[in-house]
């Protein structure tokens, strides 16, 4: 679900590997907002976000996120925005590695990391909510 990659120089890659689309289900919310926080109390210098080739992250797992009960909905929630606090106050650096596709909240992951670098190809990135007026 979620790969975490040691790389030289200090540099942690957290990997979303949650095929097909790596969409963000409760635990892999949980897992990466706790993935970002603890990285730099492990020794960690700079954070790198990536996803598999093609797909980057299409977001919110909007079918796991309807099987949940009201109950369960504002940890998760707390979870999915704490990861962008995770990210805009870490003190290290961040990188997405935009792999691929990147809509809704995978483009809101990538807007929050310090710096951003896309694959190369016919890949879209953006906010579809904006698109149905959201």
């Amino acid at each position: 679900m979620l790969q975490v990659i040691e790389h030289a120089e200090g540099i942690r890659e957290l990997r979303i590997a949650a095929p097909p689309v790596n969409a963000l289900n409760p635990a892999l919310i949980r897992a990466l907002r706790e993935a970002i926080l603890a990285a730099p109390a492990e020794g960690a210098q700079a954070l790198v976000l990536s996803g598999a080739p093609g797909m980057f992250s299409a977001g919110l797992d909007v079918p796991a996120l309807l099987a949940l009960t009201a109950e369960q909905m504002p940890p998760v929630w707390a979870d999915f925005f704490g990861i962008f606090g995770a990210l805009a106050c870490s003190p290290i650096p961040v990188v997405a590695a935009i792999s691929g596709h990147s809509p809704a909240g995978g483009a809101v992951m990538a807007v929050f990391c310090d710096y951003r670098v896309m694959a190369e190809g016919a890949f879209c990135i953006g906010l579809n909510e904006v698109q149905v007026g959201l």
